[in-house]
C-alpha cells in the first residue's frame, strides 16, 4: 500500500535570495530550524550543488529514521529539488526563491510518498504531519529573519 501527502507553504523574508537559497539547500543545517531532525551531515567534501547528498536523522515519537537526501535539481539562488529516501517514505522537497522588494519570497512544496505500514497509518496521521510541516516552515522563516537581523547589525 502507498499513501501520498502533499504540503505547500510560502513566506517572505528580508534575507537576500542568494543568502536564503544557500542557507536552505545546505541540509547539513536543517536541524537548526527543523525540530524533527536530530542529526544532519553533508556527504563528501565537494561544494553544494547538483548531486550533493546529506544524511539526515528524522526523529518523531521516540523513533529515529535515517534519510538520505540528494539535490536532484539545482538552479543557484532560484530553485532546488531535494529528494529524500528512507525505508518508510520518499520525500521530494521543491524550494523556489523569488526576489522581492523586502528580500525574497520562499515557496516550499513537499511531496511525501509513504509505503508499508506507515502508508496504512497516514490517513489517521496526515493532519498532524501537515501541522508539523507548517511549524517547520514557520521556524525556517524565523531562522532566516534572525540571519537577516544579524547581517544588518554586523
Amino acid at each position: 500500500m502507498r499513501y501520498r501527502l502533499e504540503m505547500q507553504e510560502q513566506f517572505n523574508t528580508t534575507l537576500s535570495a542568494k543568502q536564503a537559497f544557500n542557507y536552505i539547500v545546505d541540509f547539513s543545517r536543517i536541524h537548526q530550524w527543523d525540530h524533527t531532525i536530530s542529526d544532519a551531515k553533508k556527504v563528501g567534501d565537494d561544494d553544494i550543488g547538483l548531486g550533493t547528498q546529506f544524511d539526515i536523522t528524522f526523529s518523531m515519537g521516540g523513533r529515529k529514521t535515517p534519510i538520505n537526501y540528494q539535490i536532484t535539481k539545482y538552479e543557484p539562488s532560484h530553485s532546488a529539488v531535494l529528494t529524500g529516501v528512507s525505508d518508510r517514505f520518499t520525500a521530494i522537497d521543491t524550494i523556489k526563491i523569488n526576489k522581492n522588494e523586502q528580500g525574497c519570497k520562499v515557496s516550499w512544496q513537499a511531496e511525501i510518498n509513504f509505503s508499508g505500514l506507515t502508508a496504512l497509518l497516514m490517513p489517521l496521521l496526515a493532519r498532524k504531519v501537515r501541522a508539523v510541516g507548517a511549524k517547520t516552515i514557520r521556524d525556517l522563516n524565523k531562522k532566516l529573519d534572525q540571519l537577516s537581523d544579524s547581517d544588518s547589525s554586523a
